[in-house]
């Protein structure tokens, strides 16, 4: 009789197990079909991030993260195959959630949103699926999917401000005379910036990702992965300061005969190889016995789950459709406008226009129409750029990595503040961004007419982007900018600008007329 019951019970475990499996090929399959239809409806936003792998160095390593997370898969079969796939329905609601904050971004442009809003759709796809089980059993094999977005480069500038202040620092402890002006480092024999490939994020972000995964392989205590994590931000920004002190005093030491060129970036990708070497040596000094993780009791595939897994997969693709379809419709409604409008504003004596402009040239490549005056009072000249967009779109946008208040073959970035002016009856901030070219320099103060409200803030602009395609209806933009030069006194440059918006027509109204042609 025990022996009858053993093979019962040998016989409904591998029944089961038989079962597990044919849920699983079916959970992949229609998890498998699910991205598909994803990439496919978020086209534009999966295409873009992979253009960016593509181009720019500092994420090639995108390309390794679905083969990473694929191996951590592989590596955990024995706890997930124990587990039966089985749909957790509610998560269904977490789709609408990302497919709108998808859309937002999407009328914003604001393109790394939109990237995380896919793969936190990826995410939730996978936990309507697979169930809450099998999605902890995978938990971060799935999450470490994030890594595919390549976000970062908003903290390039706060990068490089960081690095030049800490080699200053550096070489004033070392005692070597320095003066910096922004970004901009001299010692005697030498003029140095910290330019955007010098600010190390490549680096950085690299390190970050590899930190994750090591820290997930290597630890089991939360504490210590944490740790690991926090250095592997912290390393990589302390590390690329000592790079630009090393950088320089090469170049110093040898009279500027090494370091000073291309060169230069070897040596730094040899000293962040070196760092990152010391960081995993330091890592593995306090690992923990890596013993595989015990699988769980193996459960009973439920009744149903085919049907309810495919059922699950099409409520999914259902749901996830939503924000891309309005996303068309709203692509659809073309905007009025009338280019023709965007002239020379009226000035008023003592101020008159010149007939040519001066050697400041900002870069707004996609702008629809630009404006470009020059304008003196007998002993200012106060520069007028405008770049008006009929709508932001991807690719054309005023808050946009490419655009440039600037030429940078002729003007580079000292340094970024702020200034208030006067414009349109109010005193209102402005940014304000310092140029110099040799020992000229110049102020440049700015700001974004979006939804026809005047802003500032990058982030504020944003925001009017999205309400004014989603709510208001006003989709057009431009960016004003107003330039001028000094010697020393940069107040008075302010003075100048201020002087003539006051005697300038309305750019409010020209920007209206611009946007609302019947107005």
């Amino acid at each position: 009789m025990a022996m009858a019951n053993a093979g019962v019970e040998t016989a409904h475990a591998q029944d089961a197990e038989s079962r597990r499996s044919r849920d699983w090929l079916i959970a992949a399959g229609v998890i498998g079909v699910l991205v598909a239809v994803l990439v496919g409806l978020y086209w534009n936003t999966a295409a873009a991030a992979v253009r960016v792998w593509i181009v720019s160095p500092t994420y090639n390593h995108c390309f390794l993260i679905v083969p990473i997370s694929a191996y951590l898969m592989w590596e955990r079969r024995s706890v997930f195959s124990a587990v039966s796939p089985y749909p957790f329905l509610p998560a269904l609601i977490l789709i609408p959630g990302f497919s709108l904050a998808w859309l937002v971004a999407d009328t914003a442009s604001v393109m790394e949103i939109q990237h995380f809003a896919l793969v936190g759709l990826m995410e939730v796809v996978f936990l309507t699926v697979l169930g809450w089980s099998a999605f902890r059993a995978l938990l971060f094999p799935l999450l470490y999917l994030f890594f595919l977005v390549p976000s970062g480069d908003f903290m390039v500038p706060y990068l490089q401000d960081f690095a030049a202040a800490f080699a200053v620092k550096g070489l004033q402890i070392l005692d070597i005379p320095v003066y910096s002006d922004g970004i901009f480092i001299m010692i005697p024999n030498g003029r140095f910036e910290v330019a955007e490939a010098c600010a190390g994020l490549r680096f950085l972000i690299a390190a970050v990702a590899f930190g994750f995964l090591f820290a997930n392989l290597v630890y089991r205590s939360y504490r210590k992965r944490l740790i690991f994590v926090v250095l592997s931000f912290v390393v990589p920004v302390i590390a690329n300061g000592f790079r630009v002190v090393g950088i320089i005093l090469l170049a110093h030491f040898s009279n500027n005969r090494i370091a000073v060129g291309a060169d230069h970036l070897v040596y730094g990708w040899g000293f962040f190889t070196f760092v990152l070497l010391v960081l995993i040596f330091i890592g593995l000094r306090f690992r923990e016995d890596s013993e595989p993780l015990p699988p769980p009791p193996a459960e009973m595939p439920r009744r149903g789950a085919p049907l309810a897994l495919v059922a699950s997969g099409i409520a999914a693709a259902i749901l996830s459709a939503s924000g891309p379809a309005y996303s068309s419709y709203i692509r659809s409604l073309t905007p009025e406008a009338n280019l023709a409008a965007l002239t020379s504003p009226t000035v008023e004596s003592p101020w008159q226009r010149l007939p040519e402009a001066s050697d400041w040239v900002p870069v707004y490549p996609t702008a629809d129409a630009t404006l470009h005056e020059t304008y003196t009072d007998g002993t200012h000249s106060v520069d007028l750029f405008v770049a008006y967009y009929l709508r932001q779109r991807d690719g054309a946008e005023v808050v946009a990595h490419e655009n440039r208040l600037y030429d940078d073959e002729i003007w580079h970035r000292a340094g970024d503040s702020s200034a208030k002016i006067t414009f349109d009856g109010e005193r209102q901030t402005v940014g304000a961004t310092r140029l110099v070219q040799g020992d000229r320099q110049r102020v440049v103060v700015h700001w974004n007419w979006i939804d026809g409200e005047p802003t500032a803030s990058k982030l504020t602009a944003k925001i009017l982007q999205a309400h004014g395609e989603l709510l208001s209806g006003r989709r057009g933009a431009a960016k004003i900018a107003l330039s001028a030069e000094y010697e020393d006194d940069r107040d008075a440059a302010l003075a100048a600008i201020d002087s003539l918006l006051a005697h300038l027509g309305s750019l409010d109204t020209m920007l209206t007329r611009v946007a609302e042609p019947g107005s």
